[in-house]
């Protein structure tokens, strides 16, 4: 299951310098982990929703995430933040491993997707630097490549810097070197 190497290292440590054995201090690590495993708990049931977002959620989202899961006052996991973020990346590790085959199968179906997206923009790319040919040739000593990538945006009805990328700079400069030499 996932999570568990989590849940076993958790259990395995001992916080440093905690050699006393008095009744308060066993309460206090009961305590501890009775809400990290429930942090732990809840972390795992929102795996999916965490791992598709993972670009835009910071550590402080995900506490406040989980604190409103697990019926917490705002700020009450801000204690537990060190724990919630070293074990947020293993629960995240742990899913991704898991390579069930609807996920796998979802994620072959996007980047053909994304293969086919890219074709079809590289193709339209083409195009457009064919149609501009005799304007880039007319105007080669004033045109920049930053100046032509935006002509093209707008050819295409991109957003402006969508052309920006290294990848399609590279290709863009290379196809222009193409019609260049075809005229």
């Amino acid at each position: 299951m996932p999570g568990d190497t989590a849940v076993k290292a958790m259990e395995t440590t001992e916080p440093v310098g905690n050699n006393q054995n008095s009744g308060k201090s066993n309460s206090k690590d009961a305590e501890s982990t009775d809400i990290e495993f429930k942090i732990l708990a809840a972390m795992r049931s929102r795996v999916t929703d965490l791992r598709d977002k993972a670009d835009s959620f910071t550590f402080v989202s995900v506490r406040r995430l989980l604190e409103e899961d697990m019926g917490l006052d705002k700020y009450a996991l801000d204690v537990h933040k060190g724990f919630v973020k070293e074990h947020l990346v293993k629960c995240l590790v742990d899913a991704g491993n898991d390579g069930d085959s609807e996920n796998s199968q979802e994620t072959e179906t996007k980047n053909m997707k994304d293969e086919g997206n890219k074709e079809a923009l590289m193709n339209d790319i083409r195009k457009a630097l064919r149609k501009r040919a005799s304007y880039i040739k007319a105007n080669s000593e004033k045109i920049t490549m930053a100046l032509l990538r935006r002509l093209l945006e707008q050819d295409l009805k991109l957003e402006k810097h969508s052309l920006d990328s290294y990848l399609l700079k590279k290709f863009i400069n290379k196809e222009l070197d193409e019609v260049s030499t075809l005229n």
